[in-house]
């Protein structure tokens, strides 16, 4: 895997199979340790790993956990623990919906719900920002410079 901007492996001829596999042969800590095989000709898969969010993390009738919910930069590594806990909370939220049925207060359980997932999402990015910045490695990369050392993120915006 290869976590870059779509724009920074554009630049570096990243998006076909030959440059993929050249600059995986010119990486001597990557290579010793895994070889680029010969492949199969097809451009290396792409996809989003920035930290995506639904809107509504439940409602009369459903609620959203895991990745359903929030999927994490894997940089962070905080997807399998997040979606365990999700689960916990998750099991805590039906057994109490299914006891207050006729007791008035799924909104409230609902809203709990909530607030817990847009805590956790807060949570993620303020310690996403905190490890990002304190990566030194790398500062004249233009990957990390985009996200050293302000993610500029705030709950208002």
């Amino acid at each position: 895997m290869l976590m870059t901007d779509a724009d920074l492996a554009r630049g570096a001829g990243l998006l076909s199979a030959a440059g993929f596999r050249r600059a995986w042969a010119e990486s001597p800590d990557v290579a010793r340790f895994a070889p680029p095989d010969a492949g199969s000709g097809e451009g290396p898969a792409l996809s989003s790993a920035g930290a995506q969010c639904i809107d509504r993390a439940i409602a009369p009738g459903w609620l959203a956990l895991g990745d359903a919910l929030a999927a994490f930069d894997p940089l962070s590594s905080a997807d399998l623990t997040g979606a365990v806990e999700d689960a916990l909370a998750a099991s805590e939220v039906l057994v109490e919906l299914l006891g207050t049925v006729n007791a008035g207060r799924g909104r409230e359980v609902r809203a709990a719900y909530a607030a817990r997932a847009e805590a956790s999402l807060w949570g993620f990015l303020a310690e996403q920002s905190a490890l990002y910045s304190r990566e030194r490695r790398w500062t004249g990369s233009r990957f990390w410079q985009r996200r050293l050392p302000d993610l500029g993120l705030s709950r208002n915006s």
